[in-house]
């Protein structure tokens, strides 16, 4: 299995990095919590079956590449890919097969040669692109001619609740979070048309759009608070503007949390939207 070497690319999701001990919490308090469900919906939609390459960019901490390597035997390579070496250093630990090769990669700048690849699979990382035509044409430059790309991203703030909540909540303590703004960030692939339109500026001329919605929960409402805080880039937000809160923030969040979505377990329905077209 191939190690990961430093990627001097455009470094865009540099505002908003997987870094220190972010990837073990996101990977242990929200790894089933939120990514799974979303990982075992996206394989249902890969129509590619066997043989040639399969590309996954924004790998994280190896949800999808898990499903990928069960999913196609030792005739297809899977590399599987993410900006972060340490989220991927994360998911190398608990994903093996003897067809998968772990890279450190850019969207913005795909170090792979023109129509390499079978099958193009992204979990949510479209949103996090400063320039999306940019990582859009990268991916089809890269992709096989009939080749699939398929893609998921969130769905409206509105319709996802527990993040509207941590939006309110983090709004009373450090202000507007720049991770929620719609350039970049969760919600800046929310708006189905912009997307439609960046694909095919990128080259892409036809994609179909699915919603998907799934109802998840977690131990509680303070693992929920937890993995928020610390299994995500907010962390160092905070930690930028306003160190001293985090506790507070927290303890706020817990509350919230507890009083809209319930405790012991927490229940919370996520909503995103599914891409895929052909080259």
């Amino acid at each position: 299995m191939e190690r990961f070497k430093n990627n001097t690319a455009s470094q865009e999701l540099s505002t908003l990095d997987f870094v220190g001990s972010i990837p073990e919490i996101y990977e242990s308090v929200l790894g089933d919590f939120i990514f799974e469900p979303f990982a075992r919906n996206i394989v249902t939609r890969i129509t590619h079956t066997e043989n040639g390459k399969v590309l996954e960019l924004a790998a994280g901490t190896g949800r999808v590449t898990q499903y990928l390597s069960e999913l196609f035997s030792d005739t297809t390579n899977i590399i599987a890919t993410d900006i972060s070496v340490d989220m991927l250093e994360v998911a190398q630990k608990k994903v093996k097969a003897a067809n998968l090769v772990w890279q450190q990669v850019d969207i913005a700048d795909i170090p792979y040669t023109d129509n390499s690849f079978d099958l193009i699979v992204c979990q949510f990382g479209i949103m996090f692109l400063q320039d999306k035509i940019r990582g859009f044409s990268e991916i089809r430059r890269v992709l096989k001619p009939g080749g699939q790309f398929i893609f998921n991203v969130w769905a409206p703030l509105e319709e996802n609740k527990i993040w509207q909540i941590t939006n309110q909540v983090m709004m009373q303590f450090v202000g507007q979070l720049p991770a929620l703004s719609h350039k970049v960030g969760p919600f800046s692939s929310s708006f189905v048309p912009a997307v439609q339109q960046q694909l095919q500026d990128a080259g892409f001329d036809n994609c179909t759009v699915d919603t998907v919605k799934i109802t998840s929960s977690i131990s509680s409402a303070a693992d929920a608070a937890k993995g928020f805080i610390h299994g995500l880039p907010i962390k160092e937000i905070m930690l930028k503007s306003n160190p001293d809160k985090i506790h507070d923030i927290q303890d706020k969040l817990t509350y919230e949390f507890a009083a809209h979505l319930g405790d012991f377990p927490l229940y919370t329905s996520f909503t995103a939207l599914l891409f895929t077209t052909i080259k």
